[in-house]
């Protein structure tokens, strides 16, 4: 399991950095994540997941579609807007 907190959101296209601090772009399915929000999951793969908030217990389903963007903003095409 890995654990995830939101670290930037703009409607469902959600910026994830993990507990070793690999930022991953994603967009949520369902409905927008608040920036803070603690998640924990599987380990991120490009892809389809479901995630669970922590703190509401809520199944969130998302598609990674960055993986370990590095240390920063993700690429020029897919930035978060």
């Amino acid at each position: 399991m890995a654990l995830y907190r939101v670290l930037d959101a703009n409607g469902q296209r959600i910026m994830l950095v993990d507990a070793v601090g690999r930022r991953h772009v994603a967009r949520a399915l369902h409905h927008a994540l608040p920036v803070g929000a603690e998640l924990h999951g599987p380990r991120p793969l490009p892809g389809f997941a479901i995630l669970s908030d922590a703190s509401s217990r809520r199944l969130c389903r998302v598609i990674f579609e960055q993986v370990d963007c590095g240390d920063g903003a993700p690429s020029a095409g897919s930035r978060l807007q």
